[in-house]
């Protein structure tokens, strides 16, 4: 078992071994901020701009994500959100939307895919904007076990039992997701395509906190 510190291990490490394929050190790791929600349930307009402890999902986002190291942050929204740029230009970062939003999370992060395989990222973190109360701590624990288990591998954490958000995915296991359809669901994409899954286990509960009714602001 691969000890990452005191708030996360690796809990089914498989042998390096296994990835003889590597990508160069100096590739990225990149955050996608998925905002392109609707928010329909929440009845606050998409959830990228829903306030939370005076700061928008959106912004909570991409300073949890730069505390925690990772390299790059891109944002994907949704094409009937027309704040959304400017958001991501006060924040300073790029974004992309999602024509076909409609179609599930696993559509956006085709889009997403397609617009940053050519950086050649040597993985890319998902992480879901309305799970705002996720710690810095435990993305940079995810981003360490991705890299520790290799461009093969994807990460998940788990908390008390539960799976949740982000989600780290190695390299090699880019360009097969992008060949799938976009309704499939994204636990099935990363059944299909083979990863190694590696469950992350985290004394966070942001992980599976997420903001989908007004309550859930409280």
């Amino acid at each position: 078992m691969e000890n990452l510190g005191p708030r996360c291990e690796v809990v089914n490490a498989k042998p390096r071994e296994r990835y003889a394929r590597r990508v160069p050190p100096e590739a990225p790791q990149v955050a996608v901020i998925l905002a392109a929600g609707a928010g329909r349930r929440l009845g606050l307009g998409p959830k990228a701009h829903v306030v939370l402890e005076g700061e928008t999902l959106l912004s909570r986002a991409v300073r949890c994500c730069r505390a925690a190291g990772v390299e790059w942050t891109h944002v994907l929204g949704r094409p009937d959100d027309p704040a959304l740029a400017t958001a991501c230009q006060a924040l300073g970062v790029p974004c992309s939307r999602n024509p076909r939003p409609e179609a599930g999370m696993f559509s956006s992060v085709r889009v997403a895919l397609a617009a940053l395989l050519p950086e050649r990222p040597r993985g890319v973190l998902l992480f879901a904007v309305d799970h705002p109360r996720v710690q810095a701590e435990t993305v940079r624990r995810i981003a360490a076990a991705l890299d520790a288990g290799g461009p093969a591998s994807w990460v998940r954490p788990v908390h008390r039992g539960r799976h949740g958000h982000p989600i780290a995915i190695g390299a090699a296991l880019l360009s097969p997701l992008l060949g799938l359809a976009e309704t499939t669901p994204l636990r099935d994409a990363l059944v299909a395509v083979k990863g190694s899954p590696l469950d992350v286990a985290c004394d966070d509960p942001g992980v599976t906190d997420n903001v989908n009714v007004p309550e859930d602001l409280k």
